[in-house]
């Protein structure tokens, strides 16, 4: 005879409504927000969570939640069970937290990532470290607020902060002296060069590192000033 009655009870209590088995039968191909779950059944979120709560009960699920933007993801395992209390506590982690909680040797926690959207973010987090070593380099060698707020559509405010993270206050930073005659023109023709075909699209920072390269013995400042020389204000 089976010890667990009680537990078996609950068990076939919470897959004895075909829309709890409905559900359980979504989870098994993949997470799930609340509303996707809702969405079939024509029911209301409070319901949809009822219902989770009553497979819950059944102590042969896991409940595992993450919040994304406006909807809750629901991924059910098997034989282990985590309350609501203990997933909304999950979901108040930092992510410094996860990864303590993670590393610790005794809850068995396993964070999970979507492969696409972790491809994605790894993709974000590769170009904004590489737009702030650009920005950077820029501050350090010279170029002005004007230029910076231009080329990487950032407020004076954060530009003023940038500054005096990376260069302070220096001679550099004030107003350029124009060079020779000679030199603004071979400046001048370089730039037409590298916006050559370009010229209906906006300057961009790699064109101003390009040019630079080819007159490093100036200022990112020396060089948009050449540049925007004959301008119309």
């Amino acid at each position: 005879m089976l010890n667990d009655s009680p537990q078996l009870d609950r068990a076939f209590q919470a897959l004895s409504d075909p829309v709890r088995r409905g559900m359980l039968a979504r989870l098994s191909r993949g997470p799930a927000s609340v509303s996707q779950l809702a969405e079939p059944f024509s029911i209301s979120l409070p319901a949809v969570l009822q219902h989770l709560k009553s497979l819950e009960e059944g102590r042969r699920q896991r409940l595992q939640a993450r919040t994304v933007p406006r909807d809750a993801v629901i991924t059910f395992n098997y034989d282990v069970m985590l309350d609501y209390a203990m997933a909304a506590e999950l979901r108040g982690l930092t992510s410094d937290e996860l990864v303590r909680l993670a590393e610790m040797p005794d809850p068995k926690v396993a964070i999970s990532i979507d492969a696409g959207s972790f491809e994605h973010g790894l993709r974000q987090v590769d170009y904004l470290g590489k737009r702030s070593r650009q920005l950077e380099f820029f501050i350090r060698h010279g170029a002005t607020s004007n230029m910076l707020t231009k080329l990487f559509r950032i407020s004076s405010a954060d530009v003023t902060l940038r500054r005096r993270l990376f260069a302070g206050t220096a001679s550099s930073l004030r107003r350029p002296a124009m060079p020779p005659h000679p030199v603004r023109e071979k400046i001048q023709a370089r730039w037409f060069e590298i916006r050559k075909g370009k010229e209906r699209e906006p300057e961009r920072a790699e064109d101003y590192e390009e040019l630079h390269r080819d007159f490093s013995q100036h200022t990112f400042a020396t060089l948009w000033a050449v540049v925007h020389e004959f301008d119309r204000d």
